[in-house]
């Protein structure tokens, strides 16, 4: 299992509208051991400081304004590969995270996210896990070839116990805890169990995380529910 990350690390923000990025830095401030880096409007500024500062994780607006995000976002991974890119939409549509992740995002999320999604979305980010929000869009993500991700190697997971499989694929297919609970006749507060007990085996930070990390490795997949 690898070892959880505790040093300090940098988030850059670059989103059109000033409330939202106000919104983000007050969640970030909040995450242990992260800083900002920068919280810029226009993608220029943000290319102008990662040249001379980087960042360790960039959460960059889909669509800012007339500017492509995904064009920026390729630009910036293109410029600084080891750069981690995390997307904030209000779009839910597959195509969209399809060719986020396609093109190198680690990671997808709404705005209305609620904190907690979004300091762990930054997390995984950090330590190169992909993660998805809203879980509805997953199975679709899952299902697609071409999407590159970061893979934990085998050394790097317990055995998954019969249960957190099952839970973990019911995951993957778009499920959340309440209807997963109702499938296996199981309380909520046992489904959360589980899934704590795979992230933990899995080094992930979110149940969907861990999710893809299982689905990846060939731990489960879309047809075990």
């Amino acid at each position: 299992m690898s070892k959880v990350i505790v040093e300090n690390f940098s988030v850059g923000l670059i989103d059109d509208h000033p409330i939202v990025r106000e919104g983000l830095v007050n969640v970030i401030q909040r995450i242990p051991h992260a800083r900002i880096g920068f919280s810029y409007g226009t993608p220029e500024e943000a290319l102008e400081h990662l040249e001379r500062d980087p960042v360790d994780v960039v959460l960059l607006d889909l669509c800012l304004g007339r500017t492509d995000g995904l064009f920026w976002l390729k630009r910036f991974r293109k410029s600084i590969p080891e750069l981690k890119v995390l997307m904030l939409t209000v779009s839910d549509e597959e195509v969209s995270l399809l060719s986020a992740m396609k093109s190198g995002a680690c990671g997808y999320l709404l705005k209305d996210s609620k904190c907690e999604q979004i300091s762990a979305a930054i997390e995984c980010a950090r330590c190169g896990i992909a993660s998805v929000s809203p879980a509805k869009l997953l199975p679709g993500l899952f299902q697609k070839s071409g999407i590159d991700g970061v893979q934990l190697s085998e050394s790097q997971v317990r055995d998954l116990t019969l249960r957190e499989k099952q839970i973990l694929a019911l995951v993957a297919a778009g499920h959340n805890n309440k209807e997963i609970g109702r499938k296996l006749g199981l309380a909520e507060t046992t489904i959360k169990k589980y899934c704590y007990n795979a992230m933990t085996k899995l080094s992930s930070r979110s149940r969907e995380s861990a999710a893809m990390a299982a689905l990846r490795l060939g731990l489960i997949d879309l047809e075990s529910d």
